[in-house]
């Protein structure tokens, strides 16, 4: 009995040591043959700010986070940005952090949920990187979501979960056109950040 746990044991671990090799070689793809940035886009929620850090200390990137940026440009939250100044000011100033990050090379870029929207935005995107939709259920959404006071776009009405469909109603068809679609639905940042590596290695090899 022992020698069979044992051997259970062995081939767990031999299946692992396997899959750290097939990561490292996609890790090794991704450094080497390409310093373009990677972008993140996808929903409020779902997770764009978490997994990219993850991603971009797996991948030894910088890490660029749109939000973060404005936030530190103009010493306010995002929600003070929309209550004093609206949400064309934002996004002008959406459309200044995307300008930057672009002209930077090897980042993991996370974006607000609505940069898309922006035909400058998109078109920075495809000449500077690789676009990488993380998709999550309308469910997830409004779970992680239904609670939250500082999203602008969330107005606190009643019907958050109405709210959620239609801005994804307006945007899922341009997420839709990223290079990669990641459904991190029933996964973990980690695990995302993992399934995003093993995804970009297919895509640069098929490039």
């Amino acid at each position: 009995e022992l020698s069979i746990i044992c051997e259970k044991n062995n081939w767990r671990k031999f299946l692992i040591y396997r899959y750290e090799i097939f990561l490292n070689q996609r890790l090794l793809m991704i450094s080497d043959e390409n310093l373009k940035n990677i972008y993140l886009i996808g929903f409020m929620g779902a997770g764009k700010t978490t997994v990219g850090t993850i991603l971009a200390r797996r991948l030894k990137r910088g890490f660029f986070d749109s939000d973060a940026w404005i936030e530190n440009e103009t010493r306010m939250t995002i929600a003070e940005i929309f209550d004093k100044f609206g949400e064309k000011f934002f996004r002008e100033k959406e459309k200044e952090a995307v300008r930057i990050a672009s002209q930077l090379q090897n980042l993991v870029v996370s974006v607000g949920g609505g940069a898309v929207t922006n035909v400058d935005n998109w078109l920075r995107f495809k000449e500077s990187g690789v676009i990488i939709y993380l998709k999550t259920e309308t469910n997830v959404l409004y779970e992680r979501l239904r609670a939250v006071t500082d999203r602008p776009l969330l107005t606190g009405s009643r019907d958050r979960r109405r709210e959620i469909e239609t801005l994804l109603k307006k945007r899922i068809p341009i997420y839709e056109k990223a290079d990669i679609i990641v459904d991190s639905t029933n996964l973990s940042p980690s695990q995302t950040a993992e399934l995003i590596i093993s995804s970009l290695g297919d895509y640069f090899a098929r490039s």
